[in-house]
Order: C-alpha cells, then structure tokens, then sequence
C-alpha cells in the first residue's frame, strides 16, 4: 500500500516522484485491506425496498425544476447526506444510514446511484474520484486519490486533439479511468456492507428505468453536445427513443446493458473493469478512434491510498449570544423525511468539538499527487495571517478589507497555480523572478507552499504596496509573454531577462492557453459531484467524483458507460507528468477538526474550486453565523472568468488592469462601496451582469457538527443542479 508522508517540509517533493513514477504499481484495492467481496449481508439498498411512496416522492422531487423544488439542507441528530445533484440519489444514502450503512458506505451508494441517473452526462464510472474521510474509531484522516492516470502509449501530449472533437478523431483524450478501482479501495478498507449491496440502487434504475429530467434532455440536444452524441450509434440511443423519436422531459430511460455491467461489477469487483472483459471491449473502443489506451494501462492501474495535506490553523471566532443563535437555529431551513426517524439515536461528534471565541482547528484535504489541498491550505495560511492583522472576515461580504483580501488571495493563489503547475520549471522561474524582481528567496516546491514560513513571506509581499508593484509586474510580465507568442511567428521572442531565465518563448503561452481552455470546459456545463455524509458513529465523508469532460465525454459508449474526453484541455499538464504516471487535479473535498472531532466538511465542483471552498471554508471558521446553508448562500466571486488576460495582455495602463488579475463578480453581488474601496487598493475588479455569469462556476456541499443552534449536523447543496440534503435521526 503507497502510503503518502506529511506534506511538511522536504519530504513532500520526493513522495511526489515517487507517486508519479510508481502509481500503476501501487498497492490493489484490497492488498492491504480485507475485501468487501467477501462480506455477507441481510441488507438492500433497492428502493424497491423503501416505505410506500418513498420512491414516487424523491422521483418527483428528482424531476424538479430549480423554482419548484424545496431548499437543499437539513439539521439532524445521528446524521447527514448531502449532494450537489440528483435528489433521488441522496436519498439512497440516507435509506443506506437508516439500514445501518456507515458513512463510506452510504456516500458510494450516492455516488454510484448519481452516475446512473446521470446516463455519463457529468458524472461516469470511467471518470475519476477523490474523498476525504474521517475514521471515528481511530480518530484519524485518510484520503484517497482516484485521479486518471496519462496512458503508457501517449508520445506526444501537444498533438492530443481538443474538445468538442466528435468520434472516430479523439480517442486521444481518453485517460486510464479511476472510479471502478478507487470505490472498492474505499469500500475494502473503510467500509462496512458488501460490496455488491451498494449496487442495488443504480441496479434497480438501470433495469427499471427514470425519467428524464427537463435539464438531462435539454444538455443532450444543445449545440455543443448533440453532435458528439449523434457521431455514434451508442450516443444515437441516448437521443433517440427505439421509435427514433427524440428524447423528452419525463420519459422513462432503461439501461439494460448498463446493469449487465453493474452486475458483473458487483459480483467480481473492480477487476472486472480493469483486467476482465469489460478492459478489452474499453481498450479496443479507444484505439480503433485514435486512441492509445491499452489492456495494459487497465491492468496497472490503482487508486492510491494517500496522506491528507494538513495544516494547523486559528481564527478569531465570533460568536452570538445565545437567544441569537436560537434565532438564527429556528430560522435555517431543514428536511427530513417521515422515514429516516425510525431509529433514535445519539450523535457521536463530541461537545468537546463545539466553537469557541478562538477557534484552533486542523483542516485536512486531499493529498498529493493532487493540487487541491496544497491550494486550500495555502490560501487559509495567508487568510489566517489577514485575520491576525485584524480583517474580521465574519463580516463579509459588507467589510471592504475582507472582501479585498479575499480578492487579493484568491488571484496570487490561482496565478501561482498555473505557474508552478503548468510551466516547466515553474516554482524555479518564480523563484528567480522573485529574487530578481523583488529580492526574495521564495521556496516555490509544493512542500513549501503549504507551510507558514512561506505565507508570512508571501503577506508581507501582499500587504506592502511597493512588493505588490513588483508582483504585478511579475505576473503581468506572464501575461505579456502569453500576448506575444500568440501573435505572428515573425514577433521577436518574449523577453525573459526580468525572470533571470530563458524557457521556451511559448512556456508561458501554452501555460494559461490550457488553463483557459480547462475552465471553458468547467463553464460550459457542470461535470462532476460532489457528496459528504456523516454517520451516526461520527465517521464523515467528503467524495468528488467527475467525468472531468464535456457532457458525455467522447459520444463513445462501452457496456453502456460514457468515455470521457478528459484529456482534451490537459495537453501541457499531461506533457509534464509523462506517461504512464497521476494526472494531478485540483479538486479539494476537506474536513476540519477541532480537539480531534470533526467541526465540518465541505466540497465543490465547477470552474471556481479555491475561490469558492476558500470563502465557504473561511466563513464557516470565521462566525457561528455561517453554518452550512448561510456560508453555502454567501457571495461568490471568480477569477475563472480570466477577463484580465483578455483584456490586459500584461499592459499596465489598461483601464481595470490592477493587482495580476482581476476578479469577476456578478452586478450587485457586492455593494459599489465596498467595491470602490478594493479597487483603490489596487486590486482589479470586473463586474458583469448575473445573466452572463457562467452557469457552473462553483457549486459547494457543507457540512457542520455540533453547531451553535444544538443540533448535532447541519448540511446545505446548492439549488441549482438539483442539490439536495437529508438528516437521519
């Protein structure tokens, strides 16, 4: 079993080439963990089983549209389900708590009932996943990482086609799938029913049939994805009836190949996908349109058990008076259905863990090879700093300093990002342009970006305004070179004698081209979700799962599943992990503790990852006044958008060109003071109308334990996407 050290100082580094190096060799779901094949249980999680009128209630609730659908959250005592799509879903994970189910448990049943429901649109069991879990029983941490790896047979990463390519061209963007593998990993190791009963919900639906949703059959037939879908006759099946008729809202959907699948997963385990027929069906559907993705690149695969990135952290906590809490607590929105309270019992998250005027927590996110926890935790470093040096971030969006810290965390953040993960030699080049422009030796490794010395280092930078003029004009030197190496081949090469070095002219370009290109895909439509459970043991899941692709991947279809087309916006980040290694995502499901008990839980999916999971995170450490649903309703803002590199080109005089990039929020998010006051601090701010705001720029799940209001968990999902939560008591 790879078991992944600390992300703390030096160490880091060489844990990551060894993951990169090894991960197809890593150790089996089950190596090390007894397997949940083996286990036997009286238990079904069909809703065939559920009380009368369950069914019929949650399908109804399903097919709602987001006006007509109640609010996504929920309080309880023994604990909670919730996700950013599929009602019907969440409320398998709920039957799953109340049938005795523990948290790992009831979030796969979730996940894999969401895949089903979704027919690949979003979500697929080719994609790729990664959770967060809490273990009451050991007190302890664990994640795992579920992430595509590159296939052994890819040579050349900048020819990959791009999205939006229909078949038989984009076999190419396929990578080696992780759902399969990293479910029974977490299943073997941490969870408790057998393996085959978590699949008898997506069974049930894909014998028996849903309806589709208004929205299922309006993505189908939009401009950018009905074409991949009608360029084969697996994608012609999910158009069109067996009449030829299209699709329409409400009609039933059967998968009977689907479940065929499901079944021989269930009973054989992963292996089937990996190195069983399934495997040789995927591999041959990949190369004969393009691809290169072998029996070979299934058979090595393994999700990795891994360290969770952690970090310590203390934020001044505000906190109402008691009346005002019950107040607020009788105020919050709640549901639990008339089923889920037929067992009484006691919450196990410890009063211990309650908040107090100084809240000193631990927050855990998902390890490397994945970027995600390292941009959480160093953005809540620089934020931790902010709140020491007196911004009250429990007053946002109102208080001008917080927001503007926020703006000015999220942009350094997201530009370091691309830099250190997109360039060749990025943390080397910052590190000279640092040194060189601003007189600083700055640490740029990922191991060091997650510790305090370098976020005192990077504050100070922040917060003096002669380093912010150094540090724009880093960053807009970036941007300068990205306008030139876009312009005629006869343009002389970009002048990197600010940097101190002399990468190739297109580094920088090809950087923020694939970055841009990744959000528009994240724009364009949701494809991922998100899910956190708790039990009533005290156990906590935080699980991402995604197709990480357009709707519906490649329009290729294999046993009924969808092929995602994953690497057709990765082109450079694939080049720089090479064959046969982990793709690192950026995806950041967490979980905070407080004296050794879980305070919350949070995950998010769409084009916003850090700004989003940063502000909802923050806010939820900041004031007992944002639980889960009020910081899921807090302001959102962006840098997905990426105006400034339209706009700007790295040229300073521009009009709104201020501190590196630009952060875009809806009209009238945030008040013209508050905004006034943050762009005089230098921070550019680019407003655009609601109804031009992508639609999937972020959606967040939360979670809160032993809340002010009494009540042992609350949960919030967002509204659109047909987010929903559930309490079991």
């Amino acid at each position: 079993m790879l078991l992944v050290a600390r992300p703390f100082l030096g160490t880091l580094l060489l844990v990551f080439v060894a993951v990169s190096s090894a991960s197809h060799v890593a150790s089996a779901a089950g190596a090390a963990c007894p397997s949940s094949l083996a286990r036997v249980s009286p238990i079904s999680l069909s809703p065939a089983t559920w009380p009368a009128g369950e069914l019929d209630k949650y399908t109804a609730l399903n097919l709602a549209s987001d006006q007509d659908k109640p609010e996504g959250s929920a309080s309880a005592q023994g604990g909670i389900v919730t996700g950013t799509a599929e009602a019907l879903a969440v409320h398998v994970g709920t039957d799953c708590l109340r049938k005795g189910g523990n948290a790992i448990d009831c979030a796969l049943a979730v996940s894999l009932t969401q895949i089903t429901l979704a027919l690949g649109e979003y979500v697929s069991f080719l994609g790729h996943t990664f959770l967060v879990s809490y273990n009451a029983s050991q007190g302890q941490v664990h994640s795992i990482n579920g992430g595509f790896n590159v296939p052994l047979g890819e040579s050349d990463p900048r020819s990959i086609p791009g999205c939006s390519v229909p078949a038989p061209n984009n076999g190419r963007t396929v990578p080696v799938p992780a759902v399969f593998s990293a479910f029974q990993l977490a299943a073997d190791c941490y969870g408790s029913l057998p393996w085959s009963t978590l699949f008898d919900a997506p069974l049930y639906f894909a014998t028996h049939g849903f309806p589709l949703t208004r929205r299922t059959v309006a993505v189908m037939f939009s401009a950018s994805v009905f074409p991949i879908l009608n360029a084969t006759a697996e994608g012609r099946h999910v158009l069109y009836d067996d009449q030829g008729a299209p699709r329409r809202a409400g009609q039933m959907f059967y998968q009977p190949e689907l479940a065929d699948l499901l079944q021989k997963i269930a009973t054989q385990g992963a292996a089937y996908a990996y190195q069983g027929d399934m495997a040789t069906r995927l591999a041959t559907a990949v190369q004969s349109n393009g691809g290169t993705l072998s029996v070979t690149d299934l058979a090595q695969y393994q999700a990795l058990l891994v360290e969770p990135v952690r970090q310590n952290f203390s934020f001044p906590y505000q906190q109402p008076s008691r009346a005002a809490a019950a107040s607020s607590s009788s105020s919050s929105a709640s549901f639990s259905s008339s089923s889920s309270s037929s067992t009484s019992t006691s919450s196990s998250f410890s009063s211990s863990a309650r908040l107090s005027s100084s809240l000193n927590v631990e927050v855990f996110a998902n390890g490397f090879p994945s970027n995600g926890g390292l941009h959480v935790i160093e953005a809540l470093n620089l934020l931790e700093l902010y709140a020491a040096n007196g911004v009250n971030f429990s007053i946002y969006p109102d208080d001008a300093a917080a927001v503007g810290a926020l703006f000015r965390v999220s942009s350094y953040s997201w530009l370091v990002g691309v830099v250190c993960e997109l360039v060749t030699q990025g943390p080397a080049l910052l590190s000279s342009a640092f040194q060189s422009v601003l007189h600083l030796s700055v640490d740029f490794s990922s191991s060091n970006r997650v510790t305090k010395t370098y976020a005192a280092t990077i504050y100070r930078v922040l917060t003096d305004p002669t380093q912010q003029a150094g540090l724009r004009q880093i960053f807009q030197k970036f941007l300068a070179i990205k306008q030139k190496a876009s312009s005629s081949s006869g343009s002389p090469p970009p002048d990197f004698s600010l940097l101190g070095l002399s990468p190739h002219d297109h580094e920088a370009s090809s950087a923020l081209d694939d970055e841009l290109r990744e959000l528009h895909k994240y724009i364009r439509g949701s494809h991922s979700a998100a899910v956190i459970v708790s039990d009533p043991q005290g156990n906590v899941v935080s699980l991402l799962h995604s197709i990480n692709s357009d709707p519906y991947g490649t329009g290729i279809f294999v046993d009924g599943v969808a092929v995602p087309n994953a690497f057709c916006s990765q082109q450079k980040r694939i080049l720089l992990t090479g064959a046969g290694n982990r793709v690192p995502d950026e995806v950041e499901p967490l979980i905070v503790l407080a004296n050794g008990k879980p305070i919350m839980a949070g995950s998010e999916i769409g084009a916003g990852l850090r700004e989003v999971s940063m502000v909802k995170a923050l806010l939820m450490l900041s004031s007992s006044r944002f639980g889960a649903k009020t910081a899921n309703e807090a302001r959102d803002f962006y840098n997905a958008v990426f105006p400034s590199a339209k706009v700007c080109h790295g040229d300073a005089s521009r009009v709104g060109c201020h501190f590196p990039l630009n952060v875009t929020v809806s009209q009238g998010a945030f008040s013209d003071s508050v905004l006034a006051t943050v762009r005089a601090s230098g921070q550019g701010v680019t407003e655009i109308p609601s109804k031009l705001v992508p639609y999937s720029t972020g959606f967040w799940v939360g979670a809160r334990f032993d809340g002010v209001d009494g009540s042992a968990q609350t949960a919030s999902a967002p509204h659109r996407l047909n987010g929903w939560a559930e309490g079991f008591s």
